[in-house]
């Protein structure tokens, strides 16, 4: 198995970019240690096992050193994961007890409120931006799937229903989530002003599952710093805590606040919740929905 092929593993672009990070790390360190890649697989082959546990340690001492702690053993697994499917003698089992993973303390977590997402759509000069970005935290959806819509899949009212068709979806089930009305008449007044037909994309004009995030990533980040919520985790350990994704979180979290977990990881397309959803009525659903419909609706 080359790297190519461990990359194409992964359904997700945001795998497969942890995946290339982690990557970009273990090159860093074969330069640093004056060796490639077939040397480094060979020292793990024909050494004994203490050896190649502690090859493995400067390996995690050294990516731990440029990232925080949580990144660092976030880049391991995965690059352990490449070193055993390349058939290498290595062991889950022994890599638990031989191997010190970065310790994680004093963990710090930055997210989306209502007055930092208004804050940001203050300043958001683009239509098209905030037509997006109303999707992510009116409805829960993950970037790319905010990315694929089309018009077809909406079904505008006070509470409008968006159904995804599971080809766009992260685990290929179709769902339905639902937006409140403002966050979805922004959405709406998008799609009419530029006259899409029903099977346009509303984000972008075609679909390309490696780079179309990209851009857009580049662009919330930007407004990110313009807004002053870049953060001390960004700041120290080259994490961005504030991220495209952090809409879909905040989405989660509004209705969990208000007694509906399970109610929020079915829209957001979590399967273990989404047969508990689809056994009430559409009716029902509705009705749910509209209790919390206000906290996202703005």
């Amino acid at each position: 198995m080359n790297r190519q092929d461990f990359r194409n593993r992964a359904e997700s672009i945001s795998t497969k970019k942890g995946y290339d990070k982690a990557f970009k790390k273990l090159d860093s360190f074969y330069e640093v240690r004056r060796i490639n890649e077939t040397q480094f697989f060979k020292m793990l082959e024909e050494n004994t096992a203490g050896y190649k546990y502690e090859l493995l340690q400067s390996l995690i001492d050294f990516i731990k050193t440029t990232v925080s702690p949580r990144v660092a053993r976030g880049y391991f697994e995965s690059l352990f994961m490449y070193f055993v499917l390349c058939d290498l003698p290595l062991d889950y089992g022994q890599k638990r007890i031989r191997l010190k993973m970065p310790r994680v303390s004093q963990r710090r977590f930055e997210g989306l409120d209502k007055n930092k997402i208004e804050s940001l759509m203050r300043l958001e000069e683009s239509a098209r931006h905030r037509s997006y970005y109303s999707l992510l935290y009116g409805g829960g959806l993950r970037e790319t799937e905010g990315l694929r819509v089309t018009p077809s899949m909406f079904e505008f009212s006070n509470i409008t229903r968006l159904k995804l068709p599971a080809e766009i979806t992260k685990f290929n089930i179709e769902r339905e989530t639902m937006i409140a009305e403002t966050p979805a008449n922004r959405i709406k007044e998008f799609i009419e002003i530029n006259d899409f037909r029903n099977d346009d994309l509303i984000f972008l004009d075609k679909w390309n599952d490696e780079t179309d995030l990209i851009p857009f990533e580049k662009h919330f980040a930007r407004l990110r710093t313009k807004a002053g919520l870049d953060t001390i985790n960004r700041k120290k350990h080259q994490q961005n805590d504030i991220t495209l994704h952090s809409f879909r979180s905040f989405f989660i979290t509004t209705l969990t606040d208000h007694d509906l977990e399970s109610f929020a990881h079915a829209l957001t397309g979590h399967s273990k919740y989404m047969d508990t959803y689809y056994r009430k009525s559409i009716d029902k659903r509705i009705e749910t929905f509209g209790t919390v419909a206000e906290f996202v609706n703005f």
